[in-house]
């Protein structure tokens, strides 16, 4: 049975990885949630990944198993069109009741969200601030 997320695109190269580790962050216990909007568009797409500094192979596998489990089982994500976002797991997404882990995730993307938001309605800085007038004065 396909679940909701079973629609969102999964992140593969290294380099989606690393894109998205540029963007806005967000951490929650069990996991912390990279995004970044992409410049094609697209559905959502999330990555996983576990450093090596926890525990081993096995673990690493189950923490990245759960956090998908999670996310296949949630109704109704909130996600942004054309966003990538990558879920880097802790060593408490393994002892995390599991009804919590989808908790924490539910409330972690749209957290981001609002991030995202309010990152993309800030004016560009035109230079025209304080300290780089005085700076023109100066010269």
């Amino acid at each position: 049975m396909a679940g909701p997320a079973s629609a969102h695109g999964r992140l593969r190269r290294r380099s989606e990885f690393l894109s998205a580790a540029k963007g806005l962050r967000f951490n929650a216990p069990a996991f912390s949630v990279q995004a970044i909007r992409r410049s094609e568009p697209g559905g959502a797409r999330f990555g996983f990944t576990v450093t090596k500094k926890t525990g081993n192979a096995v673990e690493r596998a189950r923490m990245r198993r759960r956090l998908k489990e999670a996310i296949r089982g949630a109704e109704a994500l909130p996600v942004r069109e054309a966003h990538d976002y990558v879920f880097v797991a802790r060593p408490e997404a393994l002892s995390t009741p599991f009804r919590e882990l989808s908790d924490q995730i539910v409330r972690a993307l749209a957290d981001i969200g609002t991030k995202l938001d309010r990152k993309s309605r800030e004016p560009r800085k035109s230079g025209t601030d304080e300290v780089s007038m005085k700076a023109a004065d100066r010269r």
